[in-house]
């Protein structure tokens, strides 16, 4: 019978829960980054030729991957709120602090939500 208690420890928890995030954050980044290249490519035609080239892809892809685990590095250090086991949701997530968990929501994903609309307004208007 499960009694409430976590599984894991508060420091499995804070590694997977990092994890968990910065996936999600690559997913969001990634469609940000399609976004951006299309519309880019819709305004300057030329710029198809530079952005599908190995090294920038591969470029786009570690900026990515950094930026995503940056958003989420000093919630993981415990110095912007921290991870700890959710009772209610039986998981590992981000403490009752409300200004990291406001701020995480606006910057993961209100604003690149925002922006990838704003990139396909953009890309309408032109086409």
């Amino acid at each position: 019978q499960y009694n409430g208690e976590s599984l894991l420890s508060d420091r499995a928890c804070n590694y997977l829960a990092t994890l968990r995030y910065t996936l999600t954050n690559v997913e969001i980044q990634t469609i940000s980054a399609i976004a951006l290249t299309r519309c880019l490519v819709v305004y300057c035609s030329r710029a198809r030729l530079f952005m599908s080239t190995r090294r920038f892809v591969i470029g786009y892809l570690i900026f990515i991957w950094l930026y995503s685990f940056s958003l989420k590095f000093p919630t993981f250090l415990g110095i912007f709120g921290k991870f700890k086991y959710n009772r209610k949701t039986m998981e590992c997530d981000m403490s009752k602090e409300k200004l990291p968990r406001f701020v995480a929501l606006v910057v993961e994903a209100v604003l690149p939500v925002f922006f990838i609309f704003t990139l396909y307004i953009l890309i309408i208007i032109k086409v």
